[in-house]
């Protein structure tokens, strides 16, 4: 009797109609044949591969990814009776998990959030924690109130651009760099009002034209459209 436990080889590209979307599944199995001899080692796995694709092809996507875990006894059962077939001995498939790889699981809690903000009452509240988390985050940087409203009247000049990448530790980077040169241009007086007296010593200067600034998201920091109601990469309310 020969025992094996292992990862697929294969990676299962499979539609989910639900999602609107092609993910990328992993499956673990767990299979034992009524065979000593050391080649089925290989073989198996292979086999088990090449009937596992033949199945989820079959159900052409209509059966949703979050559903399929109702199917393992049926799949364990359709490949262990391939199996025995092509191999000629008793083999006993059991699947015992089909998951998305790394990208995919991005995909299905995107897509799944998005989904979520369909829902006013969850948008709303979703709303007022990016709000909270946006004043905490400008308070853990030594900001207030009114650093927070120059900022907002002034004409600053360019922040570090934020990276065109949907890795969040450099997005996250890129986010405190901003925030770390907002919180310098506060502290040197960059956002300080002029004194009475220095208005009057100095001689007019001529109006700085105005620039439009960037706008980036308090929830994920992702850049802002000029027009829209909506965070297009997260989905929070602008």
């Amino acid at each position: 009797m020969t025992e094996l436990k292992f990862r697929s080889d294969m990676k299962f590209l499979y539609y989910d109609k639900s999602l609107g979307a092609s993910l990328t599944l992993l499956a673990d199995w767990y299979v034992r044949a009524d065979t000593d001899d050391e080649h089925y080692k290989t073989t198996i796995p292979l086999q088990t591969d090449m009937t596992l694709s033949d199945i989820l092809n079959g159900y052409n996507g209509d059966v949703p990814f979050r559903e399929l875990t109702d199917k393992y006894g049926e799949i364990g059962d359709t490949v262990s009776e391939k199996l025995t077939e092509k191999m000629q001995f008793s083999c006993v498939a059991t699947l015992t998990a089909l998951t998305p790889d790394e990208s995919s699981a991005r995909l299905i809690e995107q897509i799944e959030k998005m989904k979520k903000f369909s829902d006013p009452a969850y948008a709303a509240a979703e709303f007022e924690r990016a709000m909270k988390q946006a004043q905490e985050t400008a308070e853990k940087n030594g900001m207030s109130v009114q650093d927070i409203q120059n900022i907002q009247n002034a004409p600053l000049p360019d922040l570090p651009p934020l990276p065109d990448t949907s890795d969040p530790l450099e997005r996250a980077k890129a986010i405190t760099a901003q925030f770390e040169q907002i919180k310098q241009m506060g502290m040197n007086g960059s956002f300080a009002a002029p004194t009475a007296a220095a208005a009057v010593a100095a001689p007019a200067a001529p109006a700085a034209p105005f620039i439009q600034r960037p706008k980036f998201c308090a929830s994920c920091g992702s850049r802002l459209p000029e027009s829209g109601n909506f965070c297009p990469d997260c989905g929070a309310k602008i």
